[in-house]
C-alpha cells in the first residue's frame, strides 16, 4: 500500500546514543494499519520538513513477495 508522505500521524524526538543531537522522526500509518518510522531529512529554519511524494509500506510489500507458506493442517 502506498503511504503519503504529507500526511504523517505524529512526529516524535528520538536520540541515536548517548548524547548525539535530538531528531525528528515521522511516524506514518499505511491502511492495514502498519506503522513505518521516517527520519526528517531536511529542515526549514529550525522545523523538520515532511517529505513529498509517497512510498510502499515494507511490511506490506513483504506480505505480498512472500505468502505465509500452507502447512496443511
Amino acid at each position: 500500500m502506498l503511504i503519503n508522505l504529507q500526511g504523517p500521524a505524529r512526529q516524535v524526538k528520538v536520540r541515536a546514543g548517548f548524547q548525539p543531537h535530538w531528531r525528528t522522526q515521522f511516524i506514518y500509518t499505511c491502511g492495514a494499519g502498519h506503522e513505518v518510522k521516517v527520519f526528517a531529512n531536511s529542515f526549514r529554519g529550525p522545523h523538520p520538513v515532511r517529505g513529498v511524494g509517497a512510498i510502499e509500506c515494507p511490511q506490506c510489500e513483504f506480505a505480498a513477495k512472500y505468502p505465509p507458506a500452507d502447512t496443511g493442517k
